[in-house]
């Protein structure tokens, strides 16, 4: 079992309905992004580092469908320095 989803085994009430043990990286930090705090963040962050999370959040954020609403959006762009892709903006409907 990896660090993520030991990390996943102890804050199960955000992973109850899934089996911790099939999810990847990605999917574990997908999750944060949506259901976590801060501290959760923080926490996964500094077990896959910095520039992990930050390709992990551009990859799902910017997707034709994502599940990250717009507020996370936008709170994470600024958090990582990232530009949205020109045919992405921030602001779109929900």
């Amino acid at each position: 079992m990896t660090q993520l989803q030991e990390f996943a085994k102890k804050n199960k009430p955000m992973f109850w309905d899934v089996k911790i043990d099939k999810l990847d990286d990605k999917a574990i930090l997908e999750r944060v992004f949506c259901y976590g705090d801060w501290e959760q963040f923080r926490t996964v962050e500094s077990l896959i580092g910095h520039e992990r999370s930050r390709e992990i959040f551009v990859e799902r954020a910017y997707m034709p469908r994502t599940n990250l609403r717009e507020p996370t959006i936008n709170l994470f762009t600024h958090y990582f320095h990232v530009t949205p892709p020109s045919d992405r903006p921030l602001s779109r409907a929900m």
